[in-house]
């Protein structure tokens, strides 16, 4: 699909496509109808530049509910979320590579600062990289922790936090406890096929 199709149409609900110039993605992004989107975010791409030429009258994506991305890692998503300032009610990340833990709570860090009353349900963030033992990157010492998803939790409605790629955990009685206590987060870990290098026991948490 062509930027130059993309930017005559001008009442889509459901765009799926590869990745997009800066043009196009500006006309997207003041498009009324859209509510769902798929699409490759470029490495290279400047958001904050393509926000700079969206009007102040518009807000960017305002009637999306479902982002479906493909990307290298979580760097092109968080730049995304900052600049455009979506609220989504769903979204789903494909990357070839996820081994920074710090990417992870930049990633929650742009969600949460830019929730509004839009409720998010579900988030899905997993790679795509087809050897699930790549251990470039992977650092047990820095697992994933209450610390780090406790931000999701002020998302009330969110029932769905699915974090599958190559990482450690460390959630004990008392993290689970906590999350269980929330109302907001139902599940954290991978749904498929990567392994979880998990640190403590669990045992009956009540």
């Amino acid at each position: 699909m062509s930027d130059d199709c993309v930017r005559q149409w001008t009442r889509l609900v459901n765009l799926s496509c590869f990745e997009l110039t800066e043009d196009a993605v500006v006309h997207i992004a003041q498009m009324p109808s859209l509510k769902r989107l798929t699409m490759n975010l470029s490495p290279w791409m400047s958001f904050e530049c393509a926000s700079s030429h969206i009007p102040g009258s518009y807000t960017p994506f305002a009637n999306v509910c479902d982002f479906y991305f493909r990307s290298l890692d979580l760097r092109a998503l968080i730049d995304f979320i900052n600049e455009m300032k979506v609220s989504p009610k769903n979204i789903k990340l494909e990357a070839i590579e996820i081994t920074k833990l710090e990417k992870l709570e930049d990633l929650f860090s742009a969600l949460t600062a830019h929730a509004t009353e839009v409720p998010l349900e579900r988030i899905i963030i997993k790679s795509d990289h087809v050897d699930p033992y790549w251990d470039e990157g992977f650092d047990p010492n820095h697992p994933i922790t209450l610390d780090t998803i406790r931000p999701m939790f002020r998302f009330s409605n969110l029932h769905t936090l699915n974090i599958d790629y190559l990482c450690a955990f460390s959630l004990d009685d008392e993290a689970l406890v906590a999350i269980a206590r929330s109302g907001a987060v139902t599940f954290v870990g991978p749904l498929e096929s990567h392994p979880c290098r998990s640190h403590g026991k669990f045992r009956c948490a009540k």
